[in-house]
């Protein structure tokens, strides 16, 4: 079958706006007070009914340094003798917090 004859049998679809067919949804189900737990099984119905399969993007876990890495990253630390990195490492070491509650 060539390119041609192949787009021709393809049915052309347009889907709803998502924001409009969730207007729908609502308007429908207003009545009926739902809550989460409903439209999360109401949902998971209709993926059944659909037969739509959930995908999973698939999540990589963060580097981390080898203990030869860490050792050199705080000895260069600690060679600068700049006692504002010292007390940042110490302070994310001792305190557990992230680098992002560290800079705010």
């Amino acid at each position: 079958m060539d390119i041609t004859t192949e787009k021709a049998t393809e049915i052309p679809f347009k889907r709803t706006p998502v924001s409009k067919k969730a207007k729908q949804f609502a308007e429908l189900l207003k009545k009926e007070c739902p809550d989460y737990s409903y439209l999360r099984e109401l949902f998971r119905q209709i993926r059944v009914e659909l037969d739509i399969k959930v995908t999973h993007k698939e999540q990589k876990l963060p580097y981390v340094p080898s203990e030869e890495e860490m050792r050199k990253y705080y000895e260069m630390v600690w060679k600068s003798r700049d006692m504002n990195h010292i007390v940042i490492i110490k302070t994310l070491l001792y305190t557990g917090a992230r680098v992002s509650e560290l800079v705010n």
